[in-house]
């Protein structure tokens, strides 16, 4: 998992369910306005948090929804002290749910309540342990929700989808693919209604609502390109 989304799921937790338009949401340094794209992209694809607004508002947000929510609860673990080579990591609740282990090399492993350990990585601090630990709780939230996907939600924006082609695509499915993308995606950028973020993605700005990356973003290489990056050439 590239990002967690940590802090944004700590943020619209404190809005109690209530939508939060995008440009009110910060990044991971604080800057209000300032969150990924992709960031939301990927918490609202993982099943954390959902798009949309009360019907008397006009403006479209973001909040939790109930994975979300569990979530981030799960977040809220805490390191406890045992001895000088284990530290306890526990939950919300007081249980002891892991354990971080120091090495012989002086780094710190992660472990279950057996001491069995669960990865091979290491850690410099029993506080990176804990930060793996978060994030693999949220990796597992986002296995549930993927196997639990009975089937895809009506599209409403362009979509490039290539999957389904396998691990040696056919170059000219691919590229119509890529011609009806690039088409239905140039109506949207030349009605002015969308801008595109530092992501390279482009946004409904009406609604802060995620469109879909740039078409040259997703066209794919000629054979020309293709052979020009291979090494030697």
């Amino acid at each position: 998992m590239r990002t967690t989304g940590v802090h944004v799921l700590a943020f619209l937790a404190k809005h109690s369910g209530a939508w939060v338009i995008p440009t009110q949401i910060p990044n991971a340094k604080g800057e209000v306005g300032k969150v990924s794209g992709t960031m939301l992209r990927e918490l609202n694809h993982a099943g954390l948090i959902e798009y949309g607004k009360e019907p008397k508002h006009s403006l479209y947000g973001y909040r939790l929804t109930p994975l979300g929510v569990e979530t981030e609860l799960g977040l809220r673990h805490r390191l406890e002290n045992y001895d000088s080579v284990s530290k306890r990591i526990v939950d919300q609740e007081g249980q002891v749910v892991a354990l971080a282990l120091k090495l012989g090399n002086g780094q710190w492993c992660l472990s279950d309540t057996n001491g069995t350990r669960v990865s091979k990585a290491a850690f410099a601090t029993p506080k990176d342990a804990l930060a793996a630990f978060v994030n693999r709780q949220i990796e597992d939230g986002m296995k549930r929700r993927a196997g639990g996907a009975d089937e895809a939600p009506p599209r409403k924006w362009p979509v490039f989808e290539t999957k389904d082609l396998g691990d040696e695509p056919d170059d000219a499915e691919m590229l119509r693919r890529w011609e009806v993308y690039n088409s239905e995606m140039q109506v949207i950028i030349a009605s002015g209604t969308a801008h595109k973020d530092e992501d390279g993605w482009w946004v409904d700005t009406a609604s802060g609502e995620l469109i879909g990356p740039d078409p040259e973003i997703e066209r794919p290489l000629s054979e020309d390109e293709l052979s020009r990056m291979k090494p030697g050439l």
